[in-house]
This record gives structure tokens, sequence and C-alpha cells, in this order.
């Protein structure tokens, strides 16, 4: 009686083919977090925009001052809370949050509600402004408004995007500066909040 052979993987063919899988891999997953990354770059430079648009609308109806909380040392949560109270279109809790960041948007709110949400420091992922400005008084079009309260290093700061951070500027652009290029001369913000360095050293301009 003839009996058919059967063929199937050797132990070195089997290695072989693990081997291959796993140098694949390796080109892979770097590609596929950076295409992640570059997303999530892309969503918080639109829900910047869009923060700066509600704020440019808010100095239109307010002589032209840009939303700043009236406290000593004014929080972004702060100021930006002004936008939320006095327009409908600026009450959607996940504009003020960074795909990027470990922060999580406002919850339990109901988007049918005439009542405004309440933002804190851990709804928002943007640092802003600690003085008043006004847009239309000669500030520069690269005079800062916003920006990411919080730059990714390793072992340090798991959040956020890992080379820069995207800055909204007066006239509603949003930039991605680097840390290689556009943000060598800013030395300290590795040691300090971000958020607090940026209002010192860029947002209160």
């Amino acid at each position: 009686m003839r009996q058919d052979k059967i063929y199937g993987f050797t132990l070195v063919e089997l290695l072989v083919v693990i081997l291959i899988i796993s140098v694949l891999a390796s080109f892979l997953v770097p590609a596929v977090f950076k295409a992640k990354d570059k997303l999530y770059r892309t969503q918080c430079m639109n829900r910047l925009r869009s923060i700066g648009q509600m704020a440019m609308l808010y100095a239109d109806d307010n002589k032209q001052w840009f939303p700043v909380a009236a406290t000593d040392e004014p929080r972004a949560h702060e100021s930006l809370q002004l936008i939320v109270n006095t327009m409908k279109d600026a009450r959607d809790p996940d504009m003020y949050i960074c795909p990027a960041s470990n922060d999580a948007p406002v919850e339990g709110w109901n988007e049918d509600s005439e009542e405004p949400f309440i933002l804190d420091e851990d709804s928002v992922s943007y640092a802003w402004r600690n003085k008043k400005l006004r847009s239309s008084g000669g500030a520069g079009s690269k005079t800062c408004l916003g920006a990411d309260n919080s730059i990714a290093i390793s072992d340090e700061i798991n959040e956020n995007h890992q080379d820069g951070i995207n800055m909204l500027y007066i006239d509603g652009a949003v930039k991605f500066l680097t840390i290689s290029a556009d943000l060598k001369d800013m030395k300290g913000f590795e040691n300090q909040d971000l958020d607090e360095f940026l209002a010192h050293k860029q947002l209160g301009k």
C-alpha cells in the first residue's frame, strides 16, 4: 500500500522564518509609531488652531482683549474657561486635549446642556498667555498665544510630542517647533514645568 509523504517545516526552516518576521517587525514597528506621532501632531495643531479661532472671536466681543483670567498668575484652564463660558462653539471638551497627552477631557457633560463645563488642570493639555494682550495692540503676528504644555522626554515625561511642541500665534497660525532647531535657545525647560516655563519665557512677552 502506497503511503504519501507528509511534508513540514524543519527546525532550521522555522527559525529562519521567525528571524525574517523579526527583522520585518523591527522596520515596521518604528514606522507605525512615527505615523501615529505625525497623526497626533496634526490633530493637536487642528485643536490649537480651533482654540485660536475661538480666542479671536472672544477678542472681537471684548474690546480686542484675548482671554486671560483676572488672577495674579492665571493658568491655562482658567483663561480658556472664559471662552467656554461665553461661546457655545467652544464647548467641545476634546478641543482642549492634545491627542498625544495623558490628559482626559471633561467627563459627564451633556452637549445639549445650556451650562458650560468646567475645565481644570487635568482637562487642558495646553499652556496659555499669562499677561493681557489685545489683538489690535500692535503685537507682531509671531507673538505667542498658546502651546503644548509638555514635551515628551524619555524616562521623565511620557506624553505629548517627542521632538518639540505646537505653538499657536495671535494671527491664528500654528507651527511645530523642534527641540533641535526652534527651541534650542529655550534652555532650562527640561527641569521645569513647561506650562510655567512658557508662561514666563514665551507666552508672557
